[in-house]
């Protein structure tokens, strides 16, 4: 199932990940434990997500049905 919801995401959510951690590491660095980008980057991660999953499970709600 994982895989299968993995294959949903833009390969934009794959970008933005690596954003993300390249901020997270320069926020240890920096002592700080959240920045405005990681902010950001991490809400649209969650949109992605999340369109992901509605997608996935409204496709499969028109198969049981």
């Amino acid at each position: 199932m994982t895989e299968v919801w993995r294959k949903k995401l833009p390969a934009e959510y794959w970008e933005v990940l690596a954003l993300l951690r390249q901020e997270d590491q320069k926020l240890v660095v920096s002592s700080k434990s959240h920045s405005e980008l990681s902010d950001s980057l991490e809400l649209r991660l969650s949109e992605m997500e999340a369109r992901a999953g509605l997608d996935f499970f409204s496709t499969n709600l028109r198969k049981v049905r």
